[in-house]
């Protein structure tokens, strides 16, 4: 079909129509299931309205006092287990595995060893029973002293392979040093290992070691037998006691060492060198007005929060307020400017909310 610029006019005109017809019935059908009750539209304010917010109130309570360092976990005897020749491990203890003194934490395939081992000691087992018998008979002039000088040389020979075969034996049990735990595993069953490789790294069974620096111009200030210690885990916090300060200053960090202790137990599970936060409660503030610590935000290093005005029924209206703020902690945080008691606050959303805007509140 050869197409002039009539017949392109005509398509054109044919297909615009069809849209044009399309979106009328489509407009049409929205309105009929409006009228019905079937769909419903929503102005932007109903909409806003609907959002569950969170909320909370300026109260007069106390604040502890409290700061937070990173620190580790140190134990008091710990070690790692090497072997001293080459080898396949068999196996080996797993990370975690409670142990006791003498138990074999890895061992390593045996069989040629435990072959050389046999026929050693059946040779040693000979030697030893001939000699005895040499003796009884040098006793009675039986044999000569060159005789006997032989058979205790030979015998010599025989302990002195068999102890050699024993101990080279043995080099394939590694066992634990104490009681304690397998606190690291580096190597895995079926592992070819070398001589002076590290396998495992065994903790004992005596309290855990938290270790932690503070700033020595902070120490000054606190008395850390009195304080509260909280190491904050992923399953939540476990209490510490302090157990010593080192004085000695770090030069390069400026600050210093203060060890605390946890008891070993099932619930407090640690490894060496697990790491997390310690939670130092140093004092408290009494009679001073405090808030969720969700409700305060900052715009350019100044702090805000927003006050809610209530309007009528559930409105509330929201009101932008700067803050200057005192004390806080993991959950609160203090308020040195002017506010009043019981004002309620946004706990959340406060980015999304403009000054004066009306929300809707479910109390």
């Amino acid at each position: 079909m050869k197409y002039t610029l009539t017949n392109i006019k005509d398509i054109f005109i044919n297909n615009a129509c069809n849209i044009i017809l399309l979106i009328t019935i489509c407009f049409n059908c929205y309105k009929i299931g409006e009228i019905n009750g079937n769909i419903k539209t929503k102005t932007r304010e109903e909409i806003k309205y609907e959002i569950n917010y969170k909320t909370g109130k300026v109260k007069k309570h106390y604040i502890k006092i409290q700061k937070q360092f990173a620190g580790k976990v140190i134990s008091p005897k710990s070690t790692v287990l090497k072997t001293n020749i080459q080898g396949i491990i068999k196996s080996i203890a797993v990370e975690g595995e409670v142990v006791k003194c003498g138990d074999v934490i890895i061992q390593l395939e045996d069989k040629d060893a435990k072959c050389t081992l046999d026929i050693t000691e059946a040779m040693y087992v000979f030697r030893k029973k001939e000699l005895q018998n040499n003796e009884e008979l040098l006793e009675k002039n039986f044999i000569s002293d060159s005789e006997y000088d032989k058979s205790l040389c030979e015998f010599k020979k025989a302990e002195g392979e068999y102890n050699q075969a024993l101990a080279r034996y043995e080099m394939h049990k590694i066992k634990a040093p104490f009681d304690g735990k397998v606190s690291l595993q580096k190597q895995t069953a079926g592992s070819i290992v070398n001589s002076n490789i590290e396998l495992v790294t065994i903790s004992s069974n005596e309290d855990y070691e938290v270790i932690f620096s503070v700033p020595s111009s902070f120490s000054k200030e606190i008395d850390f037998n009195n304080c509260i210690y909280e190491i904050i885990t992923s399953k939540g916090t476990v209490e510490g006691k302090f157990y010593c300060i080192d004085n000695e200053v770090n030069t390069r960090t400026n600050s210093i060492s203060i060890k605390l202790k946890i008891s070993n137990s099932e619930e407090n599970d640690f490894n060496i060198n697990d790491s997390f936060n310690v939670m130092l409660t140093y004092g408290k503030k009494s009679n001073v007005k405090i808030v969720n610590k969700e409700a305060v935000f900052y715009i350019q290093e100044k702090a805000y929060l927003i006050k809610l005005l209530k309007v009528k029924d559930n409105k509330y209206a929201c009101v932008k307020q700067e803050i200057k703020i005192g004390e806080k902690n993991n959950l609160y945080v203090e308020i040195i400017s002017d506010i009043e008691q019981d004002a309620m606050v946004l706990l959340d959303n406060q980015y999304n909310i403009y000054d004066n805007q009306i929300i809707g509140i479910t109390e």
